[in-house]
């Protein structure tokens, strides 16, 4: 944000720039009243949006670890019984 004058730092006043990450196309709103509460509340709401990002990442991953896991304890049982009738052949 800028606050520019002394009528904008009189009446707190200012020019707020935002960028958007995927794009990087600027955007600029002029005249906004508080602008540093605005640009801690745009803060503090894109901080929540990758923290729900990385909870839903962690827990897809914790989901094909899990998959993972059960498919190799499968093959594990598989080849126990494999070895057991190898055994009881010979």
């Amino acid at each position: 944000y800028e606050i520019k004058g002394i009528l904008g730092t009189i009446l707190n006043y200012g020019t707020l720039t935002i960028e958007r990450i995927g794009s990087g196309a600027v955007v600029e709103i002029e005249n906004v009243r508080k602008p540093k509460d605005v640009e801690s509340a745009i803060l503090a709401c894109m901080a929540e949006s990758l923290r729900a990002k990385n909870m839903k990442d962690s827990s897809a991953v914790k989901d094909i670890i899990a998959e993972m896991v059960a498919d190799r304890m499968q093959m594990q049982e598989f080849e126990d019984e494999v070895e057991e009738e190898f055994v009881e052949v010979e």
